[in-house]
């Protein structure tokens, strides 16, 4: 839930700035707007520093986001507030075929309630090989 607070025009402001009439024209509430992938072979480009930021601003404008994390490192579970030694299933288990439905996967995080995450843990790293459809169709049943 965002604080507004008075832009001093008279129009109201969220915590990051961004205008309630803004928000509203911008969102078509109830539509998932899409899927958007940050990805690089290269270590320490600042993909996860790129995914929370973009995961907070979305959530910051009453979206509600579900960040899939497809490193085996699991940095980005992790600072969303998920233990990845903690975790039975993960992403890698919905790769692999285990499991076909996300729901018993899918953890909110600590961050806000606007924000879910796919967990990652490192049995990711046993599935570098295989289709690359199996995000996709493990993602068609994903509802907002």
């Amino acid at each position: 839930m965002s604080t507004l607070v008075r832009d001093g025009r008279g129009g109201e402001k969220g915590r990051n700035g961004v205008g309630e009439a803004f928000r509203r024209r911008s969102w078509q509430h109830g539509a998932m707007l899409g899927t958007l992938a940050i990805l690089n072979q290269k270590g320490g480009v600042g993909k996860t520093t790129v995914t929370l930021g973009l995961a907070s601003a979305a959530a910051a404008a009453g979206r509600r986001v579900l960040v899939v994390d497809l490193d085996p490192q699991a940095s980005t579970s992790w600072v969303l507030g998920i233990d990845p030694t903690d975790l039975t299933r993960t992403v890698a288990d919905v790769l692999g075929g285990k499991h076909r439905k996300l729901g018993g996967i899918v953890r909110p995080s600590a961050w806000t309630d606007l924000i879910d995450v796919l967990p990652s843990n490192s049995g990711l790293q046993q599935l570098e090989a295989g289709s690359s459809k199996r995000l996709r169709t493990a993602l068609t049943d994903v509802e907002n």
